[in-house]
């Protein structure tokens, strides 16, 4: 009841509201409780894989060169910068996803207004939103931003021979999706 409160204009009182009014918030509140669950368990396994892969990086770069640690075979070098490349992947789709939901929300909420002349959610409904958790990605850029660094110095070891074949794909279709450029990259 209070959660619903919140999203109705000030002018309008939750006893107001018809039953599928009432319905419809609840719903949508229900939705954005299921996000923000679901992105706040991503975000936190996100974080716990890259303390995981930064101390494979630490095993492989040497902390003094930047380069590769003696011992290092070019194999689990190669492993660990498809590892960077794979979980760089996973947090771009995340950040899709986010904005995915929230244009549906924004969609959703258009869509509604325009259909009931009697209560207007859209502006108090993205004002919640924006405030919420599955909206707040400042984590899951941070960890997009020390990925691709480190990914980048694991490519700048990688052989002549092995860089087109490990690194010439890896980060460009994220990149280009990122851009705007779509799944086939433009």
């Amino acid at each position: 009841p209070g959660e619903t409160s919140t999203l109705a204009p000030a002018s309008v009182r939750l006893t107001q509201l018809t039953d599928e009014q009432r319905a419809f918030i609840k719903t949508l509140n229900n939705e954005l409780q299921k996000f923000n669950t679901f992105f706040i368990n991503s975000e936190e396994d996100f974080v716990m894989k890259e303390m995981r892969l930064e101390d494979e990086y630490a095993a492989v770069v040497d902390p003094q060169t930047g380069e590769r640690a003696r011992g290092v075979l070019p194999e689990r070098h190669r492993r660990v910068l498809r590892a960077f490349a794979d979980f760089h992947g996973e947090l771009v789709l995340m950040e899709h996803w986010v904005s995915l939901n929230y244009t549906a929300l924004v969609k959703i909420l258009k869509k509604h207004d325009k259909r009931s002349s009697s209560l207007s959610l859209r502006s108090p409904f993205l004002v919640s939103v924006l405030q919420q958790p599955f909206y707040s990605t400042e984590v899951l850029s941070g960890l997009i931003v020390k990925v691709e660094r480190m990914f980048r110095q694991l490519s700048v070891m990688t052989t002549t021979g092995e860089a087109g074949e490990a690194t010439g794909a890896a980060l460009e279709p994220a990149a280009a999706v990122a851009a705007g450029g779509g799944a086939g990259g433009g």
